[in-house]
């Protein structure tokens, strides 16, 4: 498998990716690698309308929490999240966990990653819950809505605050393109 892009968002989030795209022989889209610092949440509870995201763990022990109920991925064991079904996920143990997803169809969802690893990258960002990544990250969930929604309350309050800031002439910034990314992530 070809490596697309490597997305670190430890200062902000804890997790470093690899987006990969299968060789031809797989069936999936879009695979995902996560490096899930120990003790680190998952994002916010959320939900897919158009894909499939199958959580398959390489290494550790990840608890995925899908439509309410939460329950532990060991090596070996998969878990296929189908759209509409809301999920999210955490790494409770003192150790980190390595999973691939696979992504079916990915549409833009790799987008959303490279967009959201940009917003990291600035070094603005130490905290997901400052009001300014919170403004970004509405804003960016907004752009992204087509393959990634928060689910209520969340959602309604992201929107919310996204409108608030607009108003006051808040803007994602311009992202870079998939040439611009690899560049950065060449230089360090």
């Amino acid at each position: 498998m070809q490596t697309l892009e490597y997305l670190d968002y430890s200062p902000t989030f804890g997790i470093k990716m690899r987006i990969l795209r299968p060789d031809f022989t797989h069936r999936k889209d879009l695979g995902i690698e996560y490096t899930i610092a120990a003790g680190v949440k998952g994002p916010l509870e959320h939900y897919h309308p158009t894909l499939t995201e199958t959580f398959e763990v390489l290494s550790g022990q990840l608890e995925i929490k899908v439509d309410g109920k939460w329950q532990g991925l060991v090596p070996g064991r998969q878990l296929a999240v189908k759209p509409f079904h809301k999920h999210t996920f955490r790494n409770s143990s003192s150790e980190d966990v390595v999973i691939m997803t696979w992504i079916e169809p990915h549409g833009g969802f790799a987008d959303f990653f490279t967009d959201l690893w940009y917003l990291v990258r600035t070094g603005q960002y130490r905290s997901q819950w400052s009001l300014k990544f919170i403004a970004q990250y509405a804003l960016l969930e907004k752009k992204h809505q087509k393959d990634f929604l928060s689910v209520q309350p969340f959602r309604f309050a992201l929107r919310f605050y996204a409108a608030v800031v607009s108003l006051f002439g808040f803007r994602l910034p311009k992202f870079p393109t998939p040439e611009e990314v690899e560049k950065a992530q060449r230089a360090g």
